[in-house]
């Protein structure tokens, strides 16, 4: 708030009195004849610190009319609005109305900004944000909060330096350190996010998000051993709200360290991490979340509800567990995603029955039922029992008509795929591969006869092929294939398939089909760390980026390892 008008107001704003003594000044003032409306301020303003947002509302909106034009009202107004359920319009129409009596005034501007950020309009926060920084180029606030908002946008540029400007400003903000360091970490400036993450630990050494993000800066560094210490001392502090992920990141890590038995109980706090919020398909019957009740349900070999609630390739990865529930007893029936319904239906053998997740009705199925994921923790697998018998996925009789893949005319018939999902913004970008980066690589056999690529790329990103897309030796499935029940026939037909860390990688290790990975530096739990095999699948080969961000690294030795197939230096060829 700005300094008021009326100087015997000041000290109710400023600190110099008390709560009490601010609210019984204004009450007082009210209560006479012709009261001044503007003592509705200090008691509303006060009401609004102590988090009486429909307390506060209530008592401004009764001077509502008789301030439309006091600036100093219109603020708080908004800031009041802004909290209390479906009154964001009235907030806005607030910080607006300050703005148009006083155009210079930067408070509104920043309220405004913060309005469209909790909004997620992203766009128009950093704009506000921005108004306010040109009226009050000192607002630390300011730039600390456009500096987010530019994150939001994938400025990561922009982020940095509004929160470098706001350190400058404040260099003892605990949150603006953290952030500092968080965008650093999506810059893959892994050094200078530990280095913030310390600074905001020097300051406060119990600050939840600081321990929990310094981890995953540890952990993208390779340095995993102390990244478990600092999200062990994260996860003790159970009081604090922020901590809530300090647990699955340990799960995370303690798995990327093999250390499984362990790694899968801790994985089970997902559910009460801020990322597993959204997802409200638990179904309403009985959760099984232990070991020893799965066995129970067994001994009545009972019917019950395995769910998928992450990726495809997840689906993919776990699916080999329903086998084990039917070995134990169990009659597992599998809720999946569509494109995934009939590769399970069809694929695994012996069959288990399969149900598009969106018929299940979570409100009636009372059925015992688990998470997908949930299951390595409840057969207790560690490193060396991982059920690795390949293939698990059969195929249900030949490939029709329209996905059969003739015999290449020379070499290998190579699949491809070389982008992720991109709904994961980030990890779209850190593990999809710039198609020219291997495919130039790759011209010279394929103009010799030597291999024919299919493409399995699918969505925009097999655009990436239209440069080659008249070479007789590519084949571009995109568009063909309409589930990966397709998919699985055309892979099952190829000699080798090589991909990005996706779904199709996963299908082509259920398959049996010789698989080589190309992962990103700081690749999933799930593949460890320094290793170039997995126990998930034996007869797939990982190739690791040896640095951020360069698949040189990758693409040197895979094609390497693809010239001692033909006893050629295939980089050679002209």
């Amino acid at each position: 708030m700005v300094k008021l008008l009326e100087p015997e107001l000041a000290p109710i704003l400023n600190g110099s009195v008390s709560s009490e003594e601010a609210i019984e000044a204004s009450r007082q003032h009210l209560e006479q004849d012709n009261p001044n409306p503007r003592w509705c301020i200090p008691w509303a303003y006060v009401l609004w610190q102590q988090g009486d947002y429909s307390g506060a509302y209530a008592l401004a909106a009764r001077y509502h009319t008789l301030l439309q034009d006091d600036g100093d009202f219109l603020l708080l107004f908004g800031m009041i609005a802004r909290q209390v359920s479906k009154r964001r319009d009235e907030a806005e129409a607030a910080f607006q109305a300050a703005i148009r009596l006083q155009p210079d005034r930067h408070d509104a501007y920043y309220n405004l900004g913060n309005l469209y950020f909790a909004e997620e309009r992203f766009e128009e926060a950093a704009r506000e944000y921005r108004r306010s920084l040109d009226r009050y180029p000192d607002g630390s606030l300011s730039w600390l909060n456009l500096g987010l908002a530019a994150r939001a946008l994938d400025q990561l540029e922009l982020s940095r330096s509004a929160l470098q400007r706001c350190l400058q400003l404040d260099p003892r903000s605990i949150r603006a350190w953290c952030n500092y360091g968080i965008t650093c970490h999506q810059l893959e400036r892994f050094d200078q996010a530990i280095e913030a993450y310390y600074q905001a630990l020097s300051l406060d050494q119990d600050h939840g998000p600081s321990l929990v993000n310094l981890a995953q800066s540890l952990n993208a560094s390779n340095r995993h051993p102390e990244a478990v210490g600092y999200l062990q001392a994260a996860s003790s502090l159970t009081l604090q709200e922020d901590c809530g992920d300090a647990l699955f990141n340990l799960a995370l890590t303690r798995l990327l360290l093999g250390e499984y038995e362990l790694g899968w109980e801790l994985y089970e706090c997902r559910f009460k991490t801020r990322q597993h919020d959204s997802y409200t398909r638990v179904p309403k019957g009985e959760w099984i979340q232990s070991p020893e009740r799965l066995r129970q349900l067994a001994a009545d070999q009972a019917e019950i509800l395995v769910w998928s609630e992450q990726g495809l390739g997840d689906a993919i990865q776990f699916g080999r567990y329903l086998h084990l529930l039917q070995a134990m007893g169990l009659r597992p029936v599998l809720a999946t995603r569509p494109v995934l319904v009939r590769l399970f239906q069809e694929w695994l053998q012996p069959s288990v029955p399969v149900i598009d997740d969106n018929h299940v009705d979570i409100t009636t199925e009372m059925r015992p039922h688990t998470a997908m994921l949930s299951l390595p923790h409840l057969f207790g697998t560690t490193r060396h029992t991982v059920p690795a018998s390949m293939p698990c996925l059969h195929p249900p009789g030949p490939p029709p008509e329209t996905l059969l893949v003739p015999p290449p005319p020379g070499g290998l018939a190579i699949g491809l795929v070389w982008a992720s999902n991109p709904d994961n913004k980030m990890m779209y970008r850190r593990k999809s591969l710039p198609l020219p980066e291997l495919l130039e690589s790759l011209l010279p056999a394929l103009r010799e006869d030597l291999l024919e690529l299919h493409c399995l790329q699918v969505g925009e990103d097999a655009d990436a092929l239209q440069p080659y897309a008249d070479h007789p030796n590519i084949v571009d499935w995109n568009g063909r294939l309409g589930d990966f029940a397709d998919t699985a026939h055309v892979v099952r037909q190829l000699d080798l398939v090589i991909s990005v860390d996706t779904g199709v990688a996963h299908l082509a290790g259920s398959l049996g089909v010789q698989t080589w990975l190309m992962l990103h530096y700081d690749a999933d739990f799930r593949w460890m760390r320094n290793c170039e095999t997995s126990p998930w699948y034996p007869g797939m080969r990982l190739f690791r980026q040896k640095a951020y961000g360069d698949w040189s690294t990758i693409v040197q030795p895979l094609m390497d390892e693809l010239g001692r197939i033909y006893g050629l230096d295939l980089l050679a060829l002209q």
